[in-house]
C-alpha cells in the first residue's frame, strides 16, 4: 500500500514443498510513491506493469496512472494515465501491453510506455487475457454492453502487412449471466476462464462464477459458482511441469478466505467420447460379419478378436480421432452392407433404401469431419455401387479414364532443370483401367432399357431444370457466374440437351459394333459369340435408371452431398 516493490529469491521457496513455512528474504526492488493497485509482469519477464489506485497522481478520481518498469535496470520508463484500468496482459507479436480500461482496449508500446491505441468494443472492458499457440494468438477480453455482457476476441498480432498492423475486433458473442469480470487463460489446457454471474442473475444479486471457453469453438461448456465475488484470483498452473501442476484457480476474498476451481481436469470429457465410439465400432464390426458371412460362428470369432486387438483397445482410450473416422466409417460399411444384400426385393426394403442412405451420409460425413482418410471410403463405396450394373461401369471406366490422363499428368511433370516424375503412380492407374475394362469384357453385366433411358434422360432432365430455373428468375437469358465460367441457363439447357443426343449417338454407333444396350446379337461367327453370356442386370437402386433415376440421385445425395455438407 506504501507503493513499494520488493523482490523475493524464490530459491530458498523450494524447502516448504518438503517441511514448515520458513520466513522469506526480500530486498528492496523500487518506490513508486503511491498505493499500488495491482502489478503484472510480461511472460519474458523484460517489463512489469504496475498500476496506482485511481485518482493518485491524476485529477480524475476514476483515472488510474499505470507504472512501466525495466526490470532489468529496475527503471522507471514512464506513467501514463487510463480511465478504469481492470486487467494487464501482454505476450503479443511485438510486447506490447493490452490494458482493459472503461473505454475499452488500450495498448501500450513497450520500449517507449506510451499508448498507442484504444480499441472500441461496445463497452468497459472488465478483464482481459492473451492467449499463445492458437492462430492470430488473440486476446479475449469480457466486456459490459448494452445488450449484457460479451466477450470479446480481439487480433492484436503485428505483421509486415500494415492492414495487420492496428488491432481489430474479431467477435463478440453473449456472456451467460448479467456480470463480466476477470479473464484467465490456462496454459496447460489451453482454455480461457471468465468471471461472470449464473445464468438469470442481476449484476448486483447475482452469485459469481466463473465460465469455461473452448477458444476453437469459442463455445461455453462449463462454470464453477464461487462462494463470494474474490478480491483477488490467481491461476495455480504449470505447462512445463505437469507432474507438479496443481491445475486449479485459487479466489481470494479480502478477509483471506480462498476457494480452489478445479481447471484443466478434462480428461474425462474427452476420452469418454472415444471409449464410446470403440464400443460401438466393435458392435457394428459383429454386425458387419453377421451381415457378410451368415454365420454367428464367425461374427462371434471377429467380436472375439476386436475384444483382444490392441490398437482398437489403445485408439479408444487414447482421445485421438482415429476412433470418431473408425467408427463412422465401419457404421456407414455396415449399413451399405444391409442394403447392398436385399437392394429391392420388396417395398420393406425400399423404405429401408430410403432411410438407410442418409444415415450412410451422416455416418460418413461424421467420420469425414474426424479425418480425410474417410473420403478413401466414400470412393469405395460409390465404386461398389457402380460395379453392379453395365451402366455404371461404363461411368467407372470413364472415369478413370479422365483420372489417369489429368492425375498422370500431374504425376510425370516436373517443373524446368528437374528429373524425375512419379511414373509408379501413372502405371498403377493405367494398371487399374485396363483391369477395369478387361474384368467387363469377361464378366459383362446385362444392359437395360432403364440405364438407357437414364443416360440420355438424365442430361436432358438437368438441361429442363435449368430452363425452368432462369425461367423463375424472370429472364432465362441472364448469364449465371461461377468463378471463371458465365453461362445462361437456356444456354445450359441447351448444352444438355445436346449432351443427351451425343449420348444416344454413341450408343448407337456402339450397337453397330455390339457394344452398349443397343448392340444387336451376334453373329455366329463372331469372337464375341464364344464369350459367356451376360450376368443378369441387378434388381433394385443397384441397377442405375431403376426408378426413374431417383434412387441414384438419392444415392448421390448420401454419399456426396450429406458428407460434405457435414464436413463444411
Amino acid at each position: 500500500r506504501g507503493g513499494e516493490i520488493r523482490a523475493v529469491d524464490t530459491g530458498a521457496l523450494d524447502a516448504t514443498r518438503r517441511g514448515p513455512p520458513i520466513e522469506a528474504e526480500s530486498r528492496a526492488y523500487m518506490d513508486l510513491g503511491g498505493p499500488i493497485q495491482r502489478l503484472y509482469v510480461t511472460r519474458d519477464g523484460e517489463r512489469l506493469a504496475a498500476v496506482l489506485d485511481a485518482g493518485f497522481e491524476t485529477d480524475d478520481p476514476a483515472s488510474s496512472t499505470i507504472v512501466m518498469i525495466d526490470a532489468g535496470a529496475a527503471m522507471e520508463i514512464s506513467r501514463p494515465s487510463l480511465r478504469g484500468v481492470g486487467q494487464v496482459t501482454g505476450g503479443l507479436s511485438d510486447d506490447r501491453l493490452a490494458v482493459a480500461t472503461a473505454s475499452g482496449v488500450a495498448f501500450i508500446e513497450p520500449v517507449a510506455g506510451v499508448v498507442t491505441e484504444t480499441l472500441d468494443v461496445g463497452g468497459p472492458v472488465g478483464g482481459i487475457v492473451g492467449i499463445n499457440d492458437f492462430t492470430d494468438d488473440p486476446l479475449y477480453a469480457s466486456v459490459t454492453t448494452a445488450d449484457g455482457p460479451k466477450v470479446a476476441v480481439i487480433i492484436a498480432k503485428r505483421g509486415n502487412d500494415p492492414a495487420t498492423r492496428v488491432p481489430r475486433l474479431d467477435k463478440t458473442y453473449p456472456l451467460p449471466g448479467a456480470r463480466a469480470g476477470r479473464v484467465y487463460y490456462d496454459l496447460a489446457s489451453r482454455m480461457v476462464h471468465v468471471e461472470g454471474s449464473v445464468p438469470g442473475s442481476t449484476a448486483e444479486s447475482g452469485a459469481d462464477t466463473v465460465y469455461v471457453i473452448e477458444p476453437h469453438a469459442n463455445a461455453f461448456y462449463a462454470d464453477a459458482v464461487l462462494p463470494y465475488i474474490p478480491a483477488v484470483m490467481v491461476m495455480d498452473e504449470n505447462q512445463l511441469y505437469p507432474s507438479t501442476d496443481r491445475e486449479q484457480l485459487l479466489a481470494f476474498d479480502a478477509g483471506g478466505n480462498v476457494a480452489s476451481v478445479e481447471i484443466g481436469r478434462h480428461a474425462y470429457a474427452w476420452r469418454v467420447p472415444g471409449v464410446i465410439a470403440g464400443v460401438l465400432m466393435a458392435l457394428l464390426l459383429y454386425v458387419l460379419a453377421r451381415l457378410l458371412f451368415r454365420r454367428r460362428a464367425v461374427a462371434v470369432l471377429l467380436g472375439i478378436i476386436v475384444l483382444v486387438d490392441g490398437m482398437l483397445f489403445a485408439q479408444s482410450r487414447i482421445g485421438m480421432n482415429d476412433a470418431y473416422v473408425g467408427l463412422g466409417i465401419v457404421g456407414a460399411y455396415t449399413i451399405f452392407a444391409a442394403l447392398w444384400l436385399h437392394p429391392g426385393d420388396s417395398r420393406r426394403h425400399w423404405i429401408a433404401f430410403a432411410i438407410g442412405v442418409p444415415l450412410i451420409g451422416i455416418f460418413l460425413g461424421f467420420a469425414l469431419a474426424a479425418k480425410w482418410v474417410a473420403a478413401y471410403a466414400i470412393g469405395a463405396l460409390g465404386i461398389l455401387s457402380l460395379t453392379r450394373s453395365a451402366l455404371g461401369r461404363l461411368l467407372l471406366i470413364v472415369g478413370l479414364v479422365v483420372m489417369t490422363t489429368a492425375l498422370g499428368y500431374v504425376a510425370i511433370s516436373v517443373g524446368p532443370g528437374q528429373t524425375g516424375g512419379n511414373y509408379v503412380f501413372l502405371v498403377i492407374m493405367v494398371a487399374l483401367v485396363l483391369a477395369a475394362v478387361l474384368a467387363n469384357v469377361l464378366h459383362p453385366v446385362a444392359w437395360t432399357w432403364e440405364e438407357l433411358r437414364f443416360a440420355v434422360g438424365a442430361p436432358a432432365a438437368v438441361g429442363m431444370l435449368a430452363i425452368l430455373y432462369g425461367l423463375s428468375r424472370g429472364d432465362a437469358s441472364v448469364p449465371l457466374q461461377l468463378g471463371p465460367i458465365a453461362a445462361s441457363p437456356i444456354q445450359l439447357g441447351l448444352f444438355a440437351f445436346l449432351g443427351a443426343a451425343v449420348v444416344y449417338t454413341g450408343f448407337y454407333a456402339l450397337g453397330r459394333f455390339g457394344f452398349g444396350p443397343l448392340a444387336l446379337p451376334p453373329e455366329p461367327d463372331d469372337p464375341a459369340a464364344i464369350l459367356d453370356p451376360p450376368t443378369e442386370a441387378p434388381r433394385g437402386w443397384l441397377r442405375l435408371g431403376a426408378g426413374w433415376g431417383l434412387p441414384a440421385v438419392w444415392l448421390f445425395v448420401g454419399l456426396l452431398v450429406i458428407p460434405i455438407g457435414l464436413y463444411v
